[in-house]
């Protein structure tokens, strides 16, 4: 990928940057990861992290979107609770969690300080940087220390798009 095109791809990635969230102390470290990814860029072969994954190349792919298949939840059966994300947000309730286990929908506003003591405070690389710097929602997810969950706690995942309800 030459200079310029890995340019303008940054510039894409950074002007997809969402409005911060409402917080301001995540608003400053998504600001700041924004700038972090403007420095790194998007990493290459040549970083030992990325040495196995050509994320340059595959992002300068045709646009083709592969639509991945609907599989069936096989742990349905097992799990005592189910968090449902669509697109990096929340979209069921909270309640039915076991003792012991906090779950906080980031798209709220309000968190507790684990939360706010922690996110976006991990190690930083290019990637890290661009998932917070873009970040609109999410999750934050614990369990206490000492607690024994008896059931899985299961994350249905779902990514359709800009063009989903």
């Amino acid at each position: 990928m030459s200079v310029a095109n890995h340019d303008a791809l940054v510039d894409v990635i950074a002007g997809s940057a969402a409005a911060p969230l409402a917080t301001p102390w995540l608003a400053a470290r998504q600001q700041a990861a924004l700038a972090g990814f403007r420095a790194s860029g998007v990493p290459h072969r040549r970083v030992e992290d990325w040495k196995y994954s050509d994320l340059r190349t595959a992002l300068q792919d045709s646009g083709t979107t592969i639509e991945a298949p609907q599989a069936a939840n096989i742990f349905a059966g097992l799990a005592g609770c189910t968090l449902d994300l669509r697109d990096g947000r929340l979209v069921a309730a909270l309640d039915g969690l076991p003792h012991g286990v906090e779950a906080v929908n980031l798209a709220d506003g309000v968190v507790p300080g684990w939360v706010s003591e922690n996110l976006g405070k991990t190690s930083r690389n290019g990637m890290a940087d661009a998932s917070l710097a873009l970040m609109t929602g999410g999750l934050a997810l614990r369990i206490k220390s000492g607690v024994m969950v008896e059931k899985p706690l299961c994350l249905n995942i779902n990514s359709g798009g800009p063009d989903i309800a």
